[in-house]
């Protein structure tokens, strides 16, 4: 609700934060605002998840964790719940052999190839803009690559050139969670288990938004909203390093929204903890 957001250069800027449960959903909301904003569709393309040791461990509850499992580090660069529609600004979530492209190519999504199976009913419900949960993964995305070189090249011959056909594609990862149970005295007892998965799903991901890590070297000549707030597990070290990344992507202070900005100490301190031992030595 801050009116800030409706300004061309927060609406249409990078956004990032250092948590994965928080960029995570920074994508989804991003989707569904620019969505609005263009008058789209945004269709959703749940990955496949199938695990690759026993089919009788992974229970519905735990398909449904992996769906929202946030940290794409984790989960082999592929998004749980791909959100897309016609204009949207992506990124490539992994590198790509057909064709051949490395992860974080960016572009603009042209069309959507629906499964054949797919029951195209928003089709037949005209004038309405909800959201679509896809039964099925899309066939491909065609999308139009932003690099100025990659624009001359003809990837596919029924294709215009600077237009490329992206696939699902497959990774394997850990889904690591708890499972509590019940000893013989009645008292909870909490385990860790760790189921390993292949996951099939589009490569591609909101193009603005992502952590301080995917943003480095980024210029956001269009404003940054940053999110500071430190997470506890974060060294204090990492903490100023990872916000000096945040903060110096904008070209000028007016270009900057912040949420959890520390206080003058922070900065006046210096990097502190692991980093300044580093530094040190």
């Amino acid at each position: 609700g801050d009116p800030r957001l409706d300004e061309p250069r927060f609406r249409n800027g990078h956004e990032g934060g250092f948590l994965w449960e928080v960029v995570g959903r920074l994508q989804h909301l991003r989707a569904i605002r620019d969505a609005a904003a263009a008058g789209q569709r945004v269709f959703y393309a749940q990955a496949v998840d199938v695990p690759t040791n026993s089919v009788e461990l992974f229970s519905r509850s735990d398909a449904m964790e992996a769906l929202q499992a946030f940290n794409m580090t984790k989960s082999g660069y592929l998004m749980g719940m791909c959100p897309l529609f016609i204009g949207m600004l992506v990124r490539l979530s992994q590198n790509t052999k057909h064709p051949l492209l490395v992860r974080e190519v960016k572009g603009t999504i042209r069309n959507i190839q629906f499964h054949p199976m797919e029951d195209r009913h928003w089709e037949r419900q005209p004038g309405t803009q909800d959201a679509i949960v896809l039964r099925y993964l899309p066939t491909a995305v065609i999308v139009e690559l932003d690099d100025k070189e990659l624009k001359e090249v003809r990837f596919a011959d029924d294709l215009a050139p600077g237009y490329v056909m992206i696939g699902p594609t497959d990774s394997k990862w850990e889904l690591k969670s708890y499972v509590q149970t019940h000893g013989s005295d009645g008292e909870r007892n909490r385990s860790k288990k760790s189921t390993s998965l292949e996951r099939r799903q589009i490569p591609l991901a909101p193009q603005k938004v992502n952590t301080q890590f995917g943003l480095q070297g980024v210029t956001a000549r269009q404003g940054m909203i940053a999110y500071l707030h430190k997470p506890q597990s974060m060294d204090e070290g990492d903490h100023w390093l990872a916000t000096y990344v945040l903060l110096s992507r904008a070209t000028k202070l007016d270009d900057l929204l912040i949420s959890g900005l520390p206080p003058l100490e922070f900065f006046q301190h210096g990097p502190g903890g692991t980093l300044q031992k580093h530094i040190a030595d």
